[in-house]
C-alpha cells in the first residue's frame, strides 16, 4: 500500500511538471511574439532597415472576416492619419481605407 501511494505521488508530480512546462512554453512564445521587434536579429542591411520599427506611432484595427479562409483582418496605419477633419483642406489629401465593407477616411498633411 505504501509503494502504491509513493508511485501515485511520483506520477502526479510528473503530470504537474509537464502541465507547468506547457504553460511556461506558452507564456514564453507569447512573450516572443509580442516583443518580436526587440528580439529580432536581422543579418543583412535590408533586413536591418525594414525589420526595425518606424518613426511614426502606429494604430491598429481588427475586423472579423466573413470567410473561413481568414479569421480576421488586421490593419496597421500611422496614428496621425486618424484626424477626423483636416485643419486646412488646401494642404491635405484624403486617404480612404476600405476594409471588410467599412470605409475609413483619414486626412494627411502634405
Amino acid at each position: 500500500m505504501k509503494v502504491m501511494k509513493i508511485l501515485l505521488l511520483v506520477v502526479a508530480a510528473i503530470v504537474v511538471f509537464i502541465v507547468l512546462g506547457f504553460f511556461a512554453l506558452g507564456a514564453y512564445f507569447n512573450y516572443q511574439n509580442a516583443n518580436y521587434y526587440k528580439n529580432a536579429t536581422p543579418a543583412g542591411e535590408i533586413e536591418k532597415k525594414y525589420t526595425a520599427m518606424g518613426e511614426l506611432d502606429v494604430s491598429y484595427k481588427e475586423f472579423e472576416a466573413k470567410t473561413d479562409a481568414y479569421g480576421k483582418y488586421e490593419v496597421w496605419y500611422p496614428t496621425e492619419l486618424t484626424q477626423p477633419y483636416p485643419p486646412n483642406l488646401s494642404h491635405c489629401f484624403k486617404r480612404v481605407i476600405f476594409v471588410h465593407n467599412k470605409i475609413f477616411i483619414f486626412y494627411h498633411e502634405l
